[in-house]
């Protein structure tokens, strides 16, 4: 078949499964910790991708919201509040929230948007034949800490002890432990852990933090560090204490960090649209859909703040970085 015709077949097929879809709005659920900014990088994103497959909000679907407050314990309560209305589809943004979501339900279908490894954790079977219910993208983030490492090496050359702020009950934070420890060890760096379980712990956790008198500190992926207000006290803390920080994401960078390295969320968030129109638009079960992989990650470099503790960034780092906060 030549390529206009297979476009043409193509296009025709999705028209044909937009025309089904318009007799009755799609109702998506989402879960998160608190209701969005309408304005948010991770809200347009999503938006923009259904836009990009001609499905519009209001017109094609809806967004049914639950939230747990970025508390663990009480996904499973937002979980099954979105299965008691009966949604078509369910969106998750952390582990701890696609894993409540899996226990609500094994029918509707759930699709992940950031969770750190969805095999380790009992998601999916494998991510080529994910199997069950759920299927989505995964941003492997734990197995970036080793590279976050060396970027933190690099800045602060002298570095023998280096602090990881993290949440030992959450998945897959155990083994990034032991795997970041035996990284840090072949370069002759002692790691100090800090744990963070909530909200709460936060200011124990600073003070901790300014006891170990570390030389870096790596902050460990998950959703209680997002949080704009714990997110945003927390980094100013950092600041007064001088201490070079790296986050996991570039949110981190501009709020305050002096590096991040991770993926995109606003680009995860964008792609999920695609595996919601082949669930609810083609049919397609999400045991058939296999789990994304993240095949870029961003480097952002806050000057700003170098400048601010007296840490110098290698010329060599300023011209990798995918961005440079002056």
């Amino acid at each position: 078949m030549y390529r206009r015709e297979f476009l043409a077949v193509a296009i025709a097929a999705g028209a044909a499964g937009k025309a089904q879809a318009l007799a009755k709005p799609w109702r998506i659920g989402s879960m998160t910790d608190a209701p969005p900014d309408p304005r948010s990088e991770n809200v347009l994103a999503f938006l923009a991708g259904m836009h990009d497959l001609g499905y519009e909000l209001g017109r094609d679907y809806v967004i049914e919201r639950a939230y747990d407050q970025n508390r663990p314990e009480r996904a499973p309560a937002a979980a099954a509040e979105l299965v008691s209305r009966r949604v078509d589809l369910i969106l998750t943004s952390s582990t701890t929230r696609s894993l409540a979501a899996k226990g609500a339900t094994a029918t509707i279908p759930i699709v992940m948007v950031i969770v750190n490894d969805a095999v380790a954790s009992g998601l999916v079977a494998s991510l080529a034949h994910p199997g069950g219910n759920v299927t989505g993208l995964t941003v492997m983030s734990h197995d970036l800490n080793a590279k976050r490492a060396q970027l933190l090496h690099e800045v602060v050359p002298a570095m023998r002890s280096l602090g990881m702020l993290w949440n030992p009950d959450y998945p897959g934070h155990a083994a990034a432990s032991i795997e970041l420890e035996q990284v840090v060890r072949q370069i002759g760096v002692e790691l100090r852990r800090v744990s963070l379980r909530s909200a709460d712990e936060l200011d124990t956790a600073i003070e901790r933090i300014a006891q170990q008198h570390t030389d870096a500190l790596l902050m460990v992926d998950q959703p209680l560090i997002y949080a704009a207000p714990l997110r945003d006290r927390l980094l100013a803390a950092l600041a007064r204490m001088r201490l070079p920080t790296l986050g996991p994401n570039r949110d981190h960078a501009h709020a305050g960090a002096l590096l991040s390295y991770g993926v995109d969320f606003a680009e995860r968030n964008r792609r999920s649209a695609t595996y919601v129109v082949k669930i609810l638009g083609q049919g397609i079960k999400p045991a058939e859909l296999p789990v994304e992989q993240p095949t870029q990650f961003s480097l952002v470099v806050n000057l700003k703040v170098a400048r601010a503790i007296g840490v110098t960034i290698p010329t060599s780092m300023r011209l990798q970085a995918d961005e440079v906060i002056e």
